[in-house]
């Protein structure tokens, strides 16, 4: 008899981790599903943002392939395929425990975006508050109480106002590092001149920051 009940609470057992995993497999489809449904939503504005842009420039003459290359172009495509990135339909709970090479992967269009949104902000009228809310406490601290104002209006002096925003010419991230960082090189043309802006980006918590940024001039009477 005690054999027969052992051999009945074993097979009772097996039955509700069975009935557990098909629960909790569910449950994990449901929320997917659910942020899916949400991120969607969310990218909508961008979408059809994305598709006034390229009518808009259409409408001026210019060929698709050379709309592809243009920076918003790649900044608004970078951020709706961070939304729609499959790691951000996982419940947040169980992303935590994804491979760092997931997560990354996952991060890579957001970077690309933040940059391509952030810069021109910073440098359109060189604001130095545009810099500092966008660094980490080491690049703000790096700067002696008004050298950044100091260093930016010798920039506005030089450069003046931003004509034209390249993009990034080149992007890497560090290996092996923590938090995960990216390396960056863009090219804008300003009005007295061009530029080069180099720096890195970190990802802290759930935002980027700027963890140094240089700007190298080439103007007409340098």
């Amino acid at each position: 008899m005690r054999e027969i009940l052992t051999v009945l609470g074993g097979l009772l057992i097996g039955i509700l981790l069975t009935l557990g995993t098909i629960y909790l497999f569910f449950m994990l489809c449901f929320f997917a599903l659910r942020q899916m449904m949400v991120k969607m939503h969310e990218t909508e504005p961008k979408m059809r943002k994305l598709g006034e842009y390229v009518q808009r420039k259409q409408d001026q003459g210019i060929d698709l392939n050379e709309i592809q290359n243009d920076s918003e172009f790649m900044a608004l495509t970078a951020d709706i395929q961070a939304s729609l990135n499959p790691v951000n339909f996982i419940p947040g709970t169980i992303r935590k425990f994804l491979p760092r090479k997931w997560k990354d992967a996952a991060r890579l269009p957001q970077a690309i975006a933040y940059i391509n949104e952030a810069v021109p902000k910073i440098v359109s009228d060189w604001n130095p508050l545009e810099l500092v809310h966008r660094s980490t406490p080491k690049l703000r601290a790096a700067n002696q109480p008004g050298h950044l104002e100091q260093n930016f209006a010798v920039f506005a002096d030089r450069l003046g106002e931003l004509q034209a925003y390249n993009g990034i010419k080149y992007f890497v991230q560090e290996q092996n590092t923590h938090p995960t960082r990216w390396n960056f090189v863009i090219e804008a043309d300003f009005a007295k001149g061009a530029a080069t802006i180099t720096g890195q980006i970190l990802w802290k918590g759930e935002r980027l920051f700027f963890d140094s940024f240089y700007v190298s001039t080439f103007t007409a009477d340098a």
